[in-house]
């Protein structure tokens, strides 16, 4: 069980209402493989640095598992490898500056069944008190063939912009600078860029 204090684990029927709000792991575990979290954190009171990460493992009969819990891992750690490779050159820059590192790099499992495994990785930098980077990465791996699927292939996004809009404003409000001021066929065409698309189970 890799549920924790800062990772509980939810059951589907605990969801309510028409939207995801909050990603959070969704792990049914009574699959034939185990699904495991792995940390790594950097903590250096003397210079502000606080980074903690974490990323998730599969273990089990799975076609390249062994490609799939690579990049996992190297996704998840690349601010964790970048800090290591520059941290001279970047304490120099928090001394001149006088500001600090805070990064929470968090995995999460949302969805699984015996054929298809959903994993978020929700990032979060901040220099300072200002956002450096907040960001999510998804994974949506078909586990009989060890395939991560490319987001805009799961989705027939013909006919969905203007669908994606109602419920864009629906659940965030109509504004200026919000879903209105794209064409159906911009808003599908984005959802048809896998640089830009986030989409998971």
């Amino acid at each position: 069980n890799i549920a924790s204090q800062d990772y509980p684990n939810y059951k589907k029927e605990s969801f309510k209402g028409p939207y995801y709000e909050n990603v959070v792991d969704c792990i049914d575990e009574n699959v034939s493989y185990k699904v495991k979290r792995e940390f790594q954190n950097i903590s250096d009171e003397k210079n502000y640095v606080d980074i903690h990460t974490s990323y998730i493992q599969l273990d089990g009969d799975i076609p390249g598992v062994e490609e799939i819990n690579r990049r996992l891992k190297e996704d998840a750690v690349y601010f964790v490898e970048t800090y290591e490779e520059n941290k001279e050159e970047i304490h120099k820059t928090l001394e001149d500056t006088g500001t600090g590192i805070q990064a929470e790099i968090k995995s999460y499992v949302t969805y699984n069944t015996e054929d298809i495994i959903s994993i978020v990785i929700w990032q979060n930098i901040s220099v300072g008190y200002m956002y450096l980077d907040v960001k999510l990465q998804t994974y949506n791996i078909n586990l009989d063939t060890g395939v991560i699927l490319d987001n805009e292939s799961i989705l027939d996004l013909e006919g969905f912009g203007s669908q994606f809009r109602e419920r864009s404003n629906a659940q965030n409000g109509i504004s200026d600078s919000g879903m209105e001021v794209f064409s159906d066929e911009d808003i599908e065409a984005m959802l048809m860029n896998n640089a830009s698309l986030i989409i998971f189970y």
